[in-house]
């Protein structure tokens, strides 16, 4: 009996090999093969007769022809010439320099030019002229006398002085007795003048701190051109490989889903045969059903990611992209970023027991943070404010010139009719009580100093913090990445025999799932350890320009709090949706400033198999 029962065993799994074998070639090929052939794109699974509502629709993140190809260079290129973050940066330069010219223009001559023409319609000078339009009375003695006084050669000096001071009172032809106003201003109809006003300050010494403080801004605001261009950078850097990982955990659920429908297949046939129950059928079929869910979702993660970095490039969300630079590719860099390395150190076994020597290509020092300079630019601003609030009771000193040239025709004027008029003089102001004015305005420009200073000293210990957790993040990347290169070949192989122990009917179903989890999750640490050691060398590479992290003093705590691994839903449950951010909902893919995003996690579970609730 026994000898018949293990014959029978014997060709059930024959014919379950050939069957398998011309059922999913393709499929088996891919997960017998070495780790870059699980990474490539596996085939589209093939639906069970059993199961066909289980049939999944491609994404929109799915890879389609006439695709753009971008690499990571070019997305990051792209994304300068467009970024909006960087065009307001440089309004803020253009803004500054505005600044400056407008500080230091009161150390220059001022020089303006007038040019005005005034139409007299009455004045107080008419009375004068209505004296003339009154008829000269001869016949009065008293006006006689004082229009033509009599002067004999016995007149004494005073009388002949008296006479002509009378004779000066009489209307003439001019219309104004003895005098013609009107060549002079007075009671004129027209008035043309021409002048210039010129003025140059001896000495301000609130002037010159103001146009001291003028300076920096303008420095701070190229400073933050750099960073805001090495943000961009790190941004579609990030968003480039969330990209490209969300694409290497699509093909790994879809090779999952392969290696499950594969094992659906061969249960089927068993079945038939008799070798395998109808409770092994149904584990299969749950197994390759609650798969269906994780695809879908990693599609939709991807798509999500896709869409993150089309926004930075500034292409349509309906655009269909094709990644070019692998996640795997560590000579790939933007431009002008050089790539921090890491020595790791193994055991004698060639396990990776830590990351050692760091190779760093940039300058992580504290003064050299464009933060932190910045922050230096904001006290030296603020120092010169505070000088300029305390020349206040310093003497201003000014020199002025005014020169004009006037005329009072009846008509146009010509060049001969103008008259000049033209003075120069020397102030000076110096203010005696102001009601405290000028020591309100010391006040608060000591206590912006101080404030200031406290900050930079703040932005000091975080550019530290900042600079150490770069550093280590990218120790840790390494080490993971050196780490999973071997774990991933020992997944595949252990995957390999697992199948080939299933098919000849010596281990169960459940061994050959737990074996499956462990190979997909070895495929996704690696992906991730890749993702992660590529962002951190380019965060380092980027470090002296890099705005600090967001995350300051608390990066510690959520770089900690993601290095735990999240449990994703084995093939037995769905999956948990993701947790909602004070800000917003989360978005995958999207840039974090200061941990790597959560690597999935596949519990081997002994539950594998069990119906779906």
């Amino acid at each position: 009996m026994r000898t018949s029962a293990r014959c029978g065993r014997g060709v059930a799994a024959i014919v379950a090999m050939l069957a398998a074998a011309s059922f999913a070639p393709g499929a088996y090929a891919q997960s017998a093969g070495t780790d870059s052939a699980a990474h490539a794109a596996a085939a589209a699974p093939a639906t069970p007769a059993a199961a066909p509502s289980t049939t999944i629709l491609l994404a929109s993140g799915t890879r389609q022809p006439n695709a753009s190809s971008l690499s990571l260079a070019q997305a990051v290129r792209v994304a300068l010439s467009k970024s909006e973050a960087v065009r307001i940066a440089q309004a803020g330069v253009l803004r500054a320099r505005g600044e400056v010219d407008e500080a230091l223009s009161n150390w220059w001559p001022q020089l303006t030019g007038t040019a005005a023409y005034t139409r007299t319609l009455q004045t107080q000078y008419t009375a004068l002229a209505k004296a003339t339009a009154t008829p000269v009375d001869t016949a009065r003695p008293s006006q006689v006398a004082l229009c033509s006084p009599r002067i004999d050669s016995l007149s004494t000096p005073a009388q002949r002085q008296a006479a002509f001071n009378s004779a000066l009172s009489c209307p003439n032809n001019n219309g104004f007795g003895g005098i013609n106003f009107a060549s002079v201003g007075f009671g004129s109809l027209n008035q043309y003048t021409l002048g210039l006003n010129f003025s140059q300050t001896l000495f301000n010494g609130q002037v010159l701190a103001q146009s001291q403080a003028a300076k920096s801004p303008r420095r701070a605001a190229e400073i933050e051109v750099t960073a805001q261009r090495a943000q961009v950078t790190y941004d579609v850097t990030q968003a480039y490989y969330d990209a490209a990982l969300a694409d290497r955990l699509v093909t790994i659920a879809e090779s999952t889903l392969a290696q499950s429908d594969r094992t659906l297949k061969q249960t089927q046939l068993t079945k038939r045969v008799g070798t395998q129950s109808e409770f092994d059928l149904l584990q299969a079929q749950v197994t390759r059903n609650n798969q269906v869910p994780i695809v879908i979702q990693r599609r939709g993660d991807r798509d999500i990611a896709y869409y993150r970095l089309k926004q930075l490039v500034k292409l349509s969300l309906d655009a269909p992209l094709q990644l070019t630079t692998d996640v795997e590719d560590s000579t790939a860099a933007p431009d002008g970023v050089r790539l921090a390395s890491v020595e790791t150190v193994t055991d004698s076994e060639g396990v990776v027991m830590a990351a050692e020597t760091i190779k760093l290509t940039a300058d992580t020092g504290v003064n050299k943070r464009s933060t932190v300079r910045e922050q230096a630019e904001t006290v030296k601003e603020n120092a010169a404010l505070l000088r300029a609030a305390n020349s206040e009771r310093l003497p201003a000193v000014v020199l002025t010139s005014q020169y004009q040239r006037v005329a009072y025709p009846l008509n146009l004027p010509s060049w001969a009719d103008f008259l000049t008029n033209w003075n120069v003089g020397v102030g000076l102001s110096v203010p005696i009580f102001t009601g405290r004015r000028i020591k309100g305005d010391e006040m608060v420009a000591q206590a912006n100093l101080d404030e200031a200073k406290t900050r930079l000293q703040q932005t000091r210990e975080l550019a530290v913090l900042d600079a150490r957790t770069a550093i280590e993040t990218l120790r840790e990347a390494q080490a993971a990445w050196a780490a999973s290169v071997g774990t991933v070949t020992q997944a595949t192989r252990a995957y390999q025999i697992a199948e080939l122990r299933y098919r000849e009917g010596i281990s169960t179903q459940i061994e050959l799932t737990d074996q499956r989890i462990a190979q997909q999750q070895a495929l996704a640490n690696r992906a991730q350890a890749a993702r992660n050691l590529q962002v951190a060398r380019v965060r380092l590479g980027l470090i002296a320009d890099l705005p600090l992290s967001s995350a300051g003093a608390g990066a510690s705590a959520s770089q900690s709090a993601a290095q735990g691994n999240p449990t994703i839903a084995p093939p037995g449950a769905t999956q948990p949706s993701q947790t909602t951010a004070p800000n917003g909902p989360s978005i995958p893919g999207s840039p974090s400033p200061s941990a790597p995003p959560q690597t999935p996690t596949y519990p081997a579970a002994s539950q594998a198999g069990s119906p779906a609730p």
